[in-house]
Formats: C-alpha cells, sequence, structure tokens
C-alpha cells in the first residue's frame, strides 16, 4: 500500500477524503461483503426458496403463463450483478 500511494498512480487527495468519510467504514464492509462473495451465497439461497416456492405453486393450483402471483415470483428473481 505504501509503494502505490508513493507512486503517484493515484490520487492521495481523493483516498484521505475518501478514508476520513463518515460513511467509510461502512463503504468497507460492503466491499468485504462483495470481495468475499458472501452476498451470492445469500442471493443464491433466496432464488432457490422462490422456485421452491414457484414449483409447489405450480403443481398444487396449475396456474397459466399470465398468472400474476407467478409472474411476481419471477420478477423477484436476484440476479447477482444486478444486486452488487
Amino acid at each position: 500500500m505504501a509503494e502505490l500511494l508513493q507512486s503517484g498512480h493515484i490520487n492521495n487527495r481523493l483516498l484521505c477524503e475518501l478514508a476520513t468519510h463518515p460513511e467509510f467504514s461502512k463503504l468497507m464492509t460492503d466491499l468485504e461483503i462483495y470481495v468475499d462473495g458472501l452476498i451470492n451465497l445469500q442471493i443464491q439461497t433466496i432464488n432457490s426458496a422462490l422456485d421452491a416456492v414457484r414449483q409447489r405453486l405450480s403443481e398444487q393450483f396449475h396456474p397459466d403463463n399470465g398468472d400474476y402471483y407467478m409472474k411476481l415470483l419471477d420478477a423477484s428473481h436476484i440476479e447477482d450483478d444486478d444486486y452488487l
């Protein structure tokens, strides 16, 4: 990190502004979650639960393709890249 700061390749003033911002610790937490891939597992779990509910409803009620609630379940599916 020291070499990077001394290299002049990044804007040190901007980095200092960022590090002293009141929300910096929140940014670091969000970055850690992203880098560690923790949110991806949660999104996959949510999507799997939605798929299971959708499957159960389809088997039990045989809704048509335009069913409002089935479309709502489809729209509730989260893509990792869209969330992040």
